[in-house]
C-alpha cells in the first residue's frame, strides 16, 4: 500500500507540473544538457572577463615583434601571434564578435523568419504559396553564397556580416515555424477563439506564436552554434570582422601563414569555435529531446 500511495503521489506530481516546469525537468536530467551548461558558462565567463578586463589597446592590437610566434607559456598560456600579441587576450576580446554575431543573426531571423512562416501557416492559400515560393527561392541559393554576395555588395564589416547571415537563416526558420502552425491552427482552442470574434493579429499573438515555442528555442539554440560557424568561415574569408580585431575566424585566417611551424596559432581559435559550437548542440539536443513528446515519461 505504501509503495501505491508514493507512486501515485509522483503521478499526481508529475500531472500537476505544467509544460515548461516538466520541460526543466527533462532538461535537467540529461547529463549532456549539463555539461553543454558548464561550457556555455565558461564561454560567457570568458567573454565577460574579456569585455571588463582586457584593455584593446595594450593586450589586443599592440604589437611586440621581440616576443612574436613564442610556444604556450606560463606568461601567455597559449602563445603569441606573428606580430607578438598574446592569443589567450585575444581570444577572450574576440568572444564578444562571434557570439553577439551568432546571437543577434539568430534572434533577428527568427523573428523575421517566425512572422513569415506564423502568417502562412495560419492564412494558408495564395497568401502561404506566395511566401513560400519566395522562400523557396532563397532557399535554393547556398546561404553561403548568398553569405558572400550581400557582404560584397554592402562591404565587409560586422553589421553587414549580421544581415548577411540573417538573410541567409530567415527561410529555414519559416518553413520550420509553417510546419509547427498547420499542426496548431485547428486545435479547438483556435477555433473557440475565432468563434468569439477574436482578431488575426490576436490569435496569432496569443495562441499561435506562444505554442510554437518550444520548437522555436531549440532551432534557435542549434542556429546559433551554425551562424557562429558561418560568422568564422566569413571573417576568414576578409568578408567579416577586418583585423586587427581578433574575430576567431579572422585568427584563423592570420595563423594559416605560420600553420607550420607555429600551430598554436589555429588551434586555439578553432578550439574556442569547436567548444562553443560544441556547448549550443548539447543544449539543443537535449531541449529537442525534453520538449519532444513522444519522450515523455
Amino acid at each position: 500500500m505504501l509503495i501505491r500511495k508514493e507512486a501515485n503521489v509522483e503521478v499526481e506530481a508529475h500531472q500537476s507540473r505544467g509544460f515548461w516546469q516538466d520541460v526543466g525537468a527533462r532538461f535537467w536530467k540529461n547529463r549532456m544538457a549539463r555539461l553543454g551548461m558548464l561550457l556555455l558558462a565558461l564561454i560567457v565567463l570568458g567573454c565577460l572577463y574579456g569585455v571588463f578586463f582586457i584593455d584593446y589597446d595594450t593586450q589586443v592590437v599592440e604589437q611586440n615583434v621581440s616576443i612574436k610566434l613564442q610556444t604556450p607559456s606560463l606568461e601567455h598560456p597559449f602563445g603569441t601571434d606573428g606580430f607578438g600579441r598574446d592569443i589567450l587576450s585575444r581570444i577572450l576580446y574576440g568572444s564578444r564578435y562571434s557570439l553577439l554575431i551568432g546571437f543577434t543573426a539568430t534572434i533577428a531571423s527568427l523573428f523575421i523568419g517566425g512572422l513569415i512562416g506564423c502568417i502562412a501557416g495560419y492564412f494558408g492559400g495564395k497568401i502561404d504559396n506566395i511566401l513560400m515560393r519566395f522562400m523557396d527561392v532563397f532557399i535554393a541559393i547556398p546561404s553561403t553564397l548568398m553569405a558572400i554576395a550581400v557582404v560584397s555588395a554592402l562591404g565587409a564589416n560586422m553589421v553587414n556580416l549580421i544581415i548577411a547571415i540573417t538573410i541567409g537563416d530567415v527561410p529555414g526558420y519559416a518553413r520550420v515555424i509553417r510546419s509547427a502552425v498547420l499542426s496548431i491552427k485547428d486545435n479547438e482552442f483556435v477555433e473557440a477563439s475565432v468563434a468569439v470574434g477574436g482578431s488575426h493579429a490576436h490569435i496569432i499573438a496569443t495562441h499561435i506564436f506562444p505554442n510554437t515555442l518550444a520548437v522555436l528555442i531549440v532551432q534557435a539554440t542549434l542556429g546559433v552554434g551554425y551562424d557562429i560557424i558561418a560568422a568564422s568561415g566569413l571573417s576568414y574569408l576578409g568578408l567579416g570582422v577586418m583585423p586587427p580585431d581578433p574575430e576567431w575566424g579572422a585568427m584563423l585566417s592570420e595563423g594559416q601563414t605560420h600553420i607550420r611551424y607555429s600551430p598554436h596559432l589555429v588551434i586555439f581559435p578553432g578550439l574556442a569555435i569547436v567548444i562553443t559550437v560544441l556547448a549550443l548542440n548539447l543544449l539543443g539536443d537535449a531541449l529537442r529531446d525534453a520538449v519532444d513528446p513522444t519522450l515523455k515519461d
